[in-house]
């Protein structure tokens, strides 16, 4: 079976991201709900619960039907070093041959 995103959820509830923000009173932020509409984000197993109490559906269902990330997805990517300066960088610029993944001593 095929997982589907919560846009295609809420779609088949006739509802929207706002919807979905205001059904859940507070548990959600807005952006939160907007950015798994657009994609942006998958919600966790966690938030997949609280959006089946929001529409009404069993918890179950909803974790079955939804895709959802992993807890490994939620880590952030580890920094980068400067080898001549030892600065922590989050983003590697072009000339990434100076730079490496292995903190200074």
């Amino acid at each position: 079976m095929n997982r589907i995103t919560v846009k295609e959820l809420l779609e088949e509830h006739g509802l929207t991201w706002w919807n979905l923000y205001k059904r859940s009173q507070g548990a959600f932020s807005k952006s939160m709900c907007h950015d798994w509409v657009r994609g942006a984000h998958l919600p966790s197993r966690r938030s997949a619960v609280k959006i089946a109490f929001a529409l009404g559906l069993p918890a179950a269902h909803v974790l079955g039907l939804l895709k959802t990330r992993e807890k490994y997805q939620n880590r952030p990517p580890q920094p980068a070093f400067c080898i001549t300066c030892h600065r922590k960088l989050y983003r590697i610029p072009e000339n990434s041959e100076l730079y490496t993944q292995i903190p200074p001593q």
